[in-house]
């Protein structure tokens, strides 16, 4: 009996242990699966070493990727860019000769490769060249001087259409971009991101980024310009295949600061940098976000213009019972690869029924698309025919409706009621008539 009770007792203590390791066992495995997925989470994003970056989606302004990007920077190349923008939009004629003054040279900081001089003629378009090629500083306080008369009028033109466009935390100082320990030049990734869409929206600014090499005409002689560039020259071992246009901006007392385009089957994407540790960084940073965006993301129609998208009964309609609505507009959008269509929520404000006649055009209601939270489009749903009303039934439905109607009835029977009244008030008159007749009959002397 005392040898039962001991082998019982070793055998509970044994469970204990296996049971312990069992669960240490567990909680060890459940920890590398957390790390696991922890790991992989990671693996979606970029690492870079850049203080501040941005991926955005330039046609629809989506940010696919972002770091940092509210935090105050220096970024040299939004003043040129910004100066670029305001020739342009002012619809001068670009072909117009000026000549350089010697206020231009005065306020130039470093002289570009275009080299321009005092009393040297040369277009509005050629000065335009010499910002977006050789980032020429003395081309962008020119351009200033030409539109507003002086530099400071023109800083505050900048500083206006920075509104305008919403980069409220952007504030410009010079046309030129040069950094000194006395500007209060400064902005935003955001900010910096608003600017560049509206530079890609018009003509010759993103043209000319993208150019590695253009010849300009100076006193109607031709200058070379090369590009400062590096990310789109072939011949740079810092080259990226997709990179096209923008800028690129160091100074070793700031920062680096570096923006370029990647399109690439209907994408349009801007990636953006400002790194301290400098300009190699840099660019190493903008591949690893070139190379992710081409990775994790593509451009995806998610409803076509004109696709069928619903049917709706439609009541009184000659020879049809439905109506198929479509979309008004495509809406296309810069997704993750790994996001399918069934993942994405279709929400439709529609009416239950439509009543006939219907025209060709008519906004019938909408389809707004979400995903995560995010919305990625909204179009209306329109009717893409005519369709006409059946009149019989619908003058069988307003009769019908017509004497549903409770004032109708009690009318109707208020008329009816008279109508019975009247009768018998009738018929109660002619039967005193003739009981009267009767009478007076009866009062006659017969002969």
């Amino acid at each position: 009996m005392k040898n039962l009770f001991i082998f019982c007792r070793f055998l509970s203590i044994l469970i204990i242990i296996i049971g312990i390791l069992n669960m240490s066992i567990l909680s060890y495995s459940n920890s590398d699966v957390q790390v696991s997925e922890e790991t992989e989470k990671k693996e979606h994003f970029p690492e870079i070493s850049a203080e501040n970056a941005m991926i955005f989606n330039v046609e629809i302004g989506t940010i696919l990727f972002q770091k940092n990007i509210d935090e105050k920077i220096y970024c040299g190349f939004l003043s040129r860019l910004m100066t670029c923008i305001l020739l342009v939009e002012s619809e001068e004629d670009l072909s117009q000769i000026i000549t350089i003054s010697s206020e231009v040279r005065n306020q130039t900081p470093q002289v570009s490769s275009a080299n321009l001089k005092t009393n040297e003629k040369i277009s509005l378009l050629d000065l335009l060249k010499c910002v977006l090629v050789a980032n020429s500083q003395e081309a962008a306080i020119a351009i200033a001087h030409h539109i507003s008369g002086d530099t400071e009028k023109f800083v505050a033109l900048m500083n206006n259409r920075a509104k305008e466009l919403n980069a409220n935390n952007t504030t410009f100082t010079n046309p030129h971009g040069y950094w000194s320990k006395y500007t209060t030049q400064l902005t935003t990734s955001r900010d910096t991101a608003l600017i560049i869409s509206q530079a890609l929206k018009l003509d010759y600014i993103f043209e000319y980024s993208d150019k590695t090499f253009v010849n300009i005409s100076v006193n109607e002689k031709n200058r070379p310009l090369y590009t400062r560039n590096h990310l789109i020259d072939n011949s740079s071992q810092y080259n990226i295949k997709q990179a096209e246009g923008i800028s690129v901006y160091y100074d070793e007392r700031v920062n680096a600061s570096i923006a370029t385009v990647t399109v690439y089957k209907n994408m349009r994407l801007v990636s953006l940098v400002t790194s301290s540790i400098g300009l190699l960084s840099g660019y190493n940073d903008i591949k690893t976000m070139v190379e992710f965006s081409l990775k994790e993301y593509e451009y995806r129609k998610l409803i076509k213009q004109n696709a069928p998208i619903k049917e709706i009964s439609v009541k009184l309609a000659k020879n049809r019972d439905f109506l198929t609505v479509v979309a008004e507009d495509t809406i296309e959008f810069t997704i993750p690869k790994s996001v399918s269509n069934d993942e994405m929520v279709y929400i439709y404000d529609l009416p239950d029924s439509l009543t006939a006649p219907v025209k060709k055009g008519d906004i019938i209601g909408t389809v707004t698309i979400e995903y995560d939270g995010r919305l990625y489009g909204k179009t209306n749903l329109i009717s893409p025919i005519n369709v006409d009303i059946d009149y019989i039934s619908s003058y069988s439905i307003t009769i019908n409706n017509f004497f549903k109607n409770i004032v109708v009835q009690i009318i109707f029977l208020t008329v009816i009621l008279l109508f019975i009244i009247y009768i018998i008030i009738i018929l109660l008159l002619n039967r005193r008539k003739i009981r009267k007749k009767r009478k007076k009959e009866k009062g006659r002397v017969k002969f």
